[in-house]
C-alpha cells in the first residue's frame, strides 16, 4: 500500500505543497522536498527562523531532549564553579595562598561572580522567550508595523499574477494571513510579498493598433477562373457545363447541370430564372453560379439582336 505522505515525483510533492499553503493547512510556509527511503519522495516543512530552509521542524521529543541536555550541562557549569571557589576559599583560609586576599576583596569577587551569573541567566531566558510583535531578531522595526490587520494590501501571487485584499492577522515576524477579495478564505502570505493598496485605477491597457488596410491588388494580377467565367457570360458565351468527378456528389449534383443544360438547349430561360438552388456546400454554389452565367449569357445574347 502506498503511503500517502509520500510522492512518486517531486513535481506531486511540490503542488501538494502549494495546495497545502493555499488552504492555510500548511504548518510553515517554507518547505523542500527530499528523498524518503521508499525511494518516493516527501515533503519536509521548514521552521520560519531557518534561514532558507536549511533546518527542518523538530518534533516534541526533540525539542525536550535539547531542554535536558542544557540543564544538565548549566548545572555541571554551576557544581564546577562552586567547586572551584570553595577549594579557593580553602586555600585562603589555611593561608597556602601566596597573594594575600583580604575579605572586602573576596566579597567583591564573589559579588562579582554571582552577578555575572545572574546576567548569563537573564540573557539566556532572553534569548529563549518568544520575539516581540514589532521586533526582528536583530531588534530593528520589521514589516507588520506596515500591515496591520485590515489594511488594504496587493499580494504578488507570482511574477505576473498579483490579488489585492486585505490583512487579516499576523502569524509571526515573516508572514501573515490576507483575506482575498471575493469568496476566498483568508491565505499564508509573507510580508515581503505585500506593498500598500493606495486605491488607484489600475493602468489601462495599451491600445491595439489598428489594423492596415490591404493594399489593392496591382493591375498586372490575373483575374481567378470565377471571374473569367462570368467576364465570357456577360459578352454573350455560353458557359460549358460543369463534369463532376466526385464519386460521393455525382449522382447528387451532376443530373442539376444537366437539367439547366437541357432546359438552356430547348430555350426555357423562365424555367432556368425560377429554378430554386438550396443549399450552401461548395457543389451547390456550383449549381447557382452555373444557372446565373447562362442567365447572363441569353441576356447578353438578346443585347446583340436588339442592337443588331
Amino acid at each position: 500500500m502506498t503511503d500517502s505522505t509520500t510522492f512518486s515525483s517531486r513535481s506531486n510533492a511540490k503542488r501538494a505543497a502549494e495546495k497545502a499553503i493555499e488552504a492555510g493547512t500548511a504548518p510553515s510556509i517554507d518547505y523542500r522536498i527530499r528523498e524518503h527511503v521508499s525511494g518516493r519522495v516527501e515533503i519536509v516543512w521548514v521552521r520560519n527562523d531557518c534561514v532558507h530552509g536549511t533546518r527542518d521542524v523538530p518534533s516534541t521529543e526533540q525539542v525536550a531532549d535539547e531542554i535536558v541536555t542544557a540543564t544538565a550541562e548549566a548545572d555541571a557549569e554551576d557544581e564546577r564553579d562552586a567547586q572551584i571557589a570553595n577549594e579557593r576559599l580553602a586555600e585562603i583560609e589555611a593561608g597556602n595562598d601566596d597573594r594575600l586576599i583580604s575579605g572586602d576583596e573576596l566579597q567583591e569577587r564573589f559579588d562579582s561572580w554571582n552577578s555575572d551569573t545572574k546576567e548569563a541567566e537573564a540573557d539566556e531566558r532572553e534569548d529563549t522567550a518568544p520575539a516581540r510583535p514589532g521586533t526582528d531578531s536583530d531588534g530593528e522595526q520589521d514589516m507588520p508595523d506596515r500591515f496591520p490587520p485590515g489594511t488594504r494590501v496587493i499580494v504578488q501571487v507570482s511574477k505576473r499574477k498579483r490579488r489585492t485584499g486585505a490583512v487579516d492577522y499576523r502569524v509571526d515576524a515573516t508572514s501573515c494571513r490576507v483575506k482575498f477579495d471575493g469568496p476566498h478564505p483568508s491565505v499564508l502570505c509573507r510580508y515581503s510579498q505585500l506593498s500598500l493598496d493606495d486605491g488607484s485605477e489600475p493602468l489601462p491597457a495599451p491600445a491595439k493598433p489598428e489594423r492596415q488596410p490591404r493594399a489593392a491588388p496591382s493591375g498586372d494580377r490575373q483575374p481567378s477562373r470565377r471571374v473569367e467565367l462570368d467576364m465570357l457570360a456577360a459578352t454573350g458565351v455560353m458557359p460549358t457545363k460543369p463534369i463532376m468527378t466526385s464519386a460521393a456528389n455525382k449522382d447528387q449534383y451532376q443530373p442539376r447541370f444537366d437539367k439547366l443544360e437541357a432546359m438552356a438547349k430547348a430555350g426555357d430561360w423562365n424555367g432556368i430564372r425560377s429554378y430554386e438552388v438550396k443549399g450552401i456546400n461548395s457543389y451547390a454554389k456550383m449549381v447557382k453560379q452555373y444557372r446565373d452565367r447562362l442567365l447572363a449569357a441569353h441576356a447578353a445574347q438578346q443585347s446583340k439582336e436588339e442592337a443588331a
